[in-house]
């Protein structure tokens, strides 16, 4: 694996934003209920949807170097992830919910993170982030 993200580029930027991502949205929450006081729902929300906001702008610009910010570009890549974003969602519920009775609750949410990891790279380089580098 460690040779496969040395000879892929775009996948090691790819997982560094996966990263990069999870400890963006823990300072959230820390930010929100220990700056701010709020609840956990709230943090947790707030956290959610911004990193939502920050995964895209970097694997757009930086993991998969997608120059275009054409609108009718920038559109159907937001569309696009929004449906893979829906179908993730979906997955997880359904994939946690059946293997609950054979593993725990954390161990099904880290194995459907790695399939969905695995699929969403293959998802953004073909599909969302596709032609995506004319300025």
């Amino acid at each position: 694996m460690y040779s496969l993200i040395r000879r892929n580029k775009t996948l090691a930027r790819y997982l560094f934003v996966g990263g990069t991502g999870v400890l963006f949205e823990l300072v959230v929450i820390f930010v929100m209920v220990r700056v701010f006081s709020s609840s956990d729902s709230l943090a947790v929300t707030m956290s959610y949807w911004l990193g939502v906001l920050v995964s895209f702008l970097l694997q757009k610009f930086f993991a998969f170097k997608s120059r275009d910010v054409r609108a009718k570009t920038v559109t159907r890549q937001i569309i696009f992830f929004g449906f893979l974003l829906v179908f993730n969602y979906i997955f997880t519920l359904a994939f946690v919910q059946l293997t609950g009775e054979i593993i725990n609750i954390y161990l099904a949410r880290i194995i459907a993170l790695v399939i969905t990891t695995m699929w969403n790279f293959y998802v953004y380089k073909k599909i969302i982030f596709k032609n995506g580098n004319r300025a």
